[in-house]
């Protein structure tokens, strides 16, 4: 629809206008499905413009809908998407809680793909609150970041998932650094190199080999 292509052409107003004419429409025929579809998009848009207080109330508007519907898909998305605007307004352990849930209502319906998506979700999070925890809790979060990293890794491989396989191997390679493992992270990565042809995927290994070397003399566990 046109409200989709607007946003994927980063045309914000329009699209906002777009999907507001589509709520309004469900709304009088009491379409649910359709008013989730409008209402999960409308928080999409606020969040990339980092309205986040109005993109969190469009996202449990949402999260109500596809409640009622029984769509445990959509409470899984919707809820993720809670997290990561918890994540943007500084409330780590607050995001993680949505993270773990998330990823049980994928686990619940079988839904390997997006399960991967929240155990990557989990893992950036807890090693981005290790950056400024207490020794103990440190060792605990960087604990349980290699434990889900490690289960997205085997997950992504039986399932054929590359790209969360990617992310997977990322992550276990910055949690090796964040030990303070570099020399092991550092073979991780440039292991990686060898073997990837994606340009994205080649321009973020070279970044963290250049964070983990101490580019910026910037801590590389703390971003996501």
């Amino acid at each position: 629809n046109m409200g989709a292509i607007h946003f994927n052409q980063g045309h914000y107003a329009e699209a906002m206008a777009s999907f507001e004419q589509h709520l309004q429409i469900a709304e009088s025929l009491d379409n649910k499905l359709g008013m989730s579809s409008a209402i999960g998009n409308m928080g999409a848009i606020y969040f990339d413009q980092g309205r986040y207080a109005e993109a969190m109330s469009r996202h449990e508007r949402y999260l109500q809908i596809v409640e009622s519907l029984g769509d445990k898909s959509g409470m899984s998305m919707a809820i993720s998407n809670m997290g990561r605007v918890d994540l943007e307004l500084g409330r780590p352990a607050e995001a993680l809680e949505k993270f773990r849930e998330a990823r049980e209502r994928s686990h619940e319906i079988e839904d390997r793909n997006t399960e991967t998506d929240q155990l990557i979700r989990i893992a950036k999070t807890l090693l981005g609150m290790a950056g400024s925890a207490s020794e103990n809790e440190r060792n605990a979060f960087l604990r349980e970041a290699r434990e889900n990293a490690e289960e997205c890794v085997r997950m992504s491989a039986e399932i054929g998932n590359p790209d969360t396989l990617f992310s997977g191997r990322v992550l276990l390679a910055r949690i090796d650094a964040a030990e303070g493992n570099t020399v092991l992270a550092t073979e991780k990565l440039e292991g990686m190199l060898a073997e990837a042809t994606d340009e994205e995927q080649i321009a973020e290994l070279h970044y963290w080999l250049w964070k983990i070397e101490g580019g910026e003399d910037a801590p590389h566990h703390a971003e996501a």
